[in-house]
């Protein structure tokens, strides 16, 4: 895919960055159907001595945006540090340094999220519970703000039992199967009133 078929997912003026950064590099990007388990992938693939970015389609221009940035953070750490840790230091400041130099792109109302994600950059935004509600649709989801231990919430047609917070996540039991699961404190979960199960 060309880059400039990338306009049509980025924010206005954020293509310029892209191919600034992007520009040195044989790449091939791919936008890729709904993933649960990630918004986007970086891998290098020797055999085509290329490198290989993959983002979700469906994600808000911002989002996808901030996601290709944490991408090719990875390309120029693989470059740069070939024996890097995938999210070590020196990606922190790549990303540091893409977020910074881009900041003005994202909406008005983003930028002081991105400025303040940038001072410690985190391999998944979705420890930052602000970005997270920034890119939360405006549904009847619920958060674990203000629940206690014992209340009860569904998540993914699931019932789960709060037991305790640890940290920044929460210690949960599934109702039917009795597991434990820890939950990100963004989680979309959904309250339900407390019964006798």
């Amino acid at each position: 895919m060309s880059l400039a078929t990338l306009e049509k997912y980025l924010p206005k003026d954020a293509l310029f960055y892209v191919e600034k950064w992007l520009q040195p590099f044989p790449i091939e990007i791919r936008i890729s159907r709904n993933r649960e388990s990630k918004l986007g992938d970086y891998r290098y693939h020797p055999i085509k001595r290329c490198h290989q970015i993959s983002v979700n389609y469906n994600l808000p221009p911002d989002l996808f945006f901030f996601v290709l940035s944490h991408e090719i953070a990875h390309l120029l750490v693989r470059v740069s540090f070939p024996r890097a840790q995938a999210h070590g230091p020196e990606w922190k400041n790549a990303y540091r340094e893409l977020l910074l130099e881009s900041v003005l792109v994202y909406q008005e109302d983003f930028q002081p999220l991105v400025e303040q994600f940038s001072t410690n950059p985190k391999a998944n935004f979705s420890v930052s519970p602000e970005i997270v509600n920034y890119f939360r649709p405006q549904t009847n989801a619920s958060s674990f703000d203000g629940l206690k231990s014992g209340n009860l919430f569904e998540f993914r047609q699931q019932r789960y039992q709060l037991l305790e917070k640890k940290k920044k996540r929460y210690l949960c039991r599934n109702v039917s199967t009795g597991k434990e699961y820890l939950f990100q404190a963004c989680a979309e979960i959904k309250i339900v009133a407390n019964d006798s199960r």
